[in-house]
Parts: structure tokens; C-alpha cells; sequence
């Protein structure tokens, strides 16, 4: 019984000391907490912790472009352009079409549903000027996945404008045309549409007249504003009958769209030794410009009688009219064979007559053609026009 009083009394010892020595500081001597250790449980292992959210990296859709003035366009014209679309995110950027007033494509990936970081796509608008407005305007959309750019617009802008001008506009007028000598005349077709264009053919039905044409420096078209040029020459052989020249003219062009045809007029006069003179009877004019007499409007069933007067300068002998030529045959002619001197010319009366008869429209490109084949030195032929109507 004495050792195991003795063991007790120990055990209470080491108890005692370990209790003050675990509560108290070591140098302080103050009574500090007992912490408990911590043993995790089943229920708390880390390895069964919910996941840290995860960041969704999008694409940002940056256009270099939104808007382009593409200038000026002919009608039936067709234009493309263009704009670009970065991704400037950290995701993949999806692009698609969300509509447009033309035709519009994607391009420049093999997958627009994915423009990685860095990479571009291509927006390409196409489209077909088909109104003669003097504007023309063409949109297209694309949505993205970009939060800021879910919807883009592209839009292009234009004149709209003739695919070819001529210099001199209007009629050319070739004046007074050679006898001796070939007449040549120098004019312009250029575009404001067209960046390049060529002349491919000419069409005339005078065998006289030849055209040909060259390229020519858009410095002298530079107050025109033109885009392409080129120098035509029309050339009038001798050999035109006394009277005015007045003939159609047309150029095939070839382009980019296939070519476009261009007409214009040259107009001239070869005077020769005959003119009309003194044709000033009531409701009877005479055009010097076009060579054409109008009788104006009368009954068919009285018909029209005039008397007109042909001045024949340095003339040997007597004025002569071998043959005459007409279209319709509806005119009947008396020329009196002894001319009057005056100065250095012989004046000739001649009576134009339209029978009475059934009505008629002569006029326009329905005007009656008059060809006087004549026997007088300086000139072989004379042409003229009469316009009239006999209801």
C-alpha cells in the first residue's frame, strides 16, 4: 500500500506541472489559452470545396471603317467594297450577316463563327447602281458576340453620274468643211465612272468619214474630274456633195462591265458654188443650218406651189441639173435654164411644186430627200430637205 500511495502522489505532480507549464507564458509567467488542436473531419475535406468561378474570354469586335464614299458610278454600274473587322478581344469572335440593302458576304477567314484573337474577317458589299437619282446610298449589317458591338452597319455612298461625257458636248460642229484636203476634227470621251476604258469601234454610215482615237494624259481633262480619257479624231474625207454634212457617230467602249456604246454628231457645210436665196414667201422658211425648206401645213387637195432662187457663183456657161433624186418622189421641179448676172454669180429661178393629192407627213426623219446631180464645175452634187404636211 505504501508504493502505491507513493505512485499516486506522483502522477498528481506531473499533472500539475504540465497544467502550469501548458497555461503559462514562459517568461511573463501568465496563464495563456489552451488551444485545441485541430483534427478535420470527413465532412470537411478540402478536396470536396465547390470550384472558383471560372472567366468567359469574349471577342471585341473593332471596324477600321464604317462609312465609304465610293464616288461616282454610272447607272447599271457595279461596285464592291470592303470594310474590316478586328477582334481585338481575348476570345474567339463570332461574326454573321443580319441583313443588308444589296448583296453583302463574309470573307477573309474560313470560319467567320470564329475569329480568333488578332484575326480579321472581311464584310464585302456588292451591289448595282439601279436608279438614275443623283445619290445612291447601300447598307449592310453583321452581329457579333461582342457586348458593346452586338449589331455593326456598313454603309457606302456614291454619285451617281453618265458613264461618258464627250468634249465638245452637244453637236461638234466640223465649220466649213476642205475641198482639196482631208477635214479633221479633235474631241474628248472621258468617264467620271469608269477607272479605264477603251474604244473598240467606230460606226458612221458616210463612207467619208472615219474616226480614230488615242489615249491622252488625264492632266487635260483635270477640270472635268475625270477618271479615264481617251482622244477621238473624226476625219472627213473630200468628196461630200455641196450643202450640209450632218451625220451620227458611235463608239463601243470596252470595260470591266462589258462596254457601253457612246454617240454623239458631227455637223459641217461645203458651200460650194450654190446656196439658197430669198425665201421668205408666207409659210415657207428655209433652214441654212440644215438645208432643209419648209413649206409648213397646207391642203392636201390644193397642193403647194413656191419659187425659190439658186445663187451659182463663177459659173462658165449655164447652170445645168442632169438628174434628181428623191426619197418619196412627192415633189415636181421647173428650173429655168437662163440664169440673171449678178456680179459674179447667175441667179436661177426654180419652182417647187407638191400636187394636189392625198395627205401626207413629211417631216422629221420623214422629211423628203432631195439629191440635184449637177453639171457645173465645183460641185457635182446638191442635197437639201423639205419638210411638210398635207392634211
Amino acid at each position: 500500500m505504501k508504493y502505491i500511495g507513493l505512485i499516486l502522489v506522483a502522477v498528481l505532480v506531473v499533472v500539475w506541472f504540465g497544467r502550469n507549464y501548458s497555461e503559462r507564458h514562459p517568461v511573463t509567467g501568465e496563464v495563456m489559452p489552451t488551444v485545441a488542436a485541430h483534427v478535420p473531419s470527413a465532412k470537411q475535406n478540402p478536396d470536396d470545396s465547390p470550384p472558383p468561378p471560372q472567366t468567359v474570354l469574349l471577342g471585341k469586335a473593332e471596324a477600321l471603317e464604317t462609312n465609304y464614299d465610293f464616288g461616282s458610278m454610272a447607272y447599271g454600274q457595279k461596285g464592291a467594297h470592303t470594310f474590316i473587322i478586328k477582334n481585338e478581344g481575348q476570345g474567339p469572335l463570332k461574326v454573321k450577316s443580319a441583313g443588308s440593302s444589296c448583296s453583302c458576304t463574309l470573307g477573309g477567314v474560313k470560319n467567320g463563327n470564329n475569329v480568333l484573337p488578332g484575326e480579321t474577317v472581311e464584310v464585302e458589299l456588292t451591289w448595282t447602281v439601279k436608279q438614275k437619282s443623283e445619290k445612291f446610298r447601300h447598307w449592310a449589317e453583321v452581329s457579333t458576340n461582342d457586348p458593346e458591338n452586338h449589331l455593326m452597319r456598313f454603309d457606302v455612298v456614291g454619285r451617281v453620274v453618265e458613264m461618258y461625257h464627250m468634249i465638245p458636248g452637244g453637236e461638234w460642229d466640223l465649220g466649213e468643211l476642205q475641198t482639196n484636203e482631208p477635214t479633221v476634227f479633235e474631241g474628248v470621251i472621258y468617264s467620271l465612272a469608269m477607272d479605264k476604258f477603251d474604244v473598240v469601234r467606230s460606226e458612221c454610215q458616210n463612207p467619208l468619214v472615219s474616226v480614230s482615237w488615242e489615249p491622252i494624259s488625264l492632266e487635260s481633262v483635270k477640270a472635268e474630274n475625270a477618271k479615264s480619257a481617251q482622244k477621238v479624231l473624226v476625219t472627213v474625207a473630200p468628196g461630200s456633195p455641196t450643202g450640209n454634212l450632218r451625220e451620227l457617230i458611235s463608239l463601243t467602249t470596252s470595260d470591266k462591265m462589258g462596254g457601253f456604246l457612246a454617240s454623239f454628231i458631227i455637223a459641217g457645210r461645203l458651200t460650194g458654188p450654190i446656196v439658197f436665196q430669198d425665201i421668205e414667201l408666207r409659210g415657207v422658211g428655209w433652214n441654212p443650218q440644215t438645208n432643209t425648206i419648209n413649206l409648213g401645213n397646207f391642203l392636201a387637195r390644193d397642193g403647194k406651189k413656191i419659187k425659190v432662187y439658186f445663187y451659182v457663183r463663177d459659173v462658165e456657161g449655164e447652170f445645168e441639173v442632169q438628174a434628181i433624186e428623191q426619197k418619196f418622189d412627192s415633189l415636181q421641179f421647173t428650173f429655168n435654164p437662163v440664169g440673171r448676172v449678178v456680179g459674179k454669180s447667175k441667179v436661177y429661178d426654180v419652182d417647187i411644186e407638191i400636187p394636189p393629192g392625198s395627205s401626207a407627213t413629211r417631216i422629221e426623219d420623214n422629211m423628203e430627200h432631195v439629191k440635184l446631180n449637177l453639171k457645173n464645175p465645183g460641185g457635182k452634187e446638191f442635197l437639201f430637205k423639205v419638210s411638210y404636211r398635207s392634211i
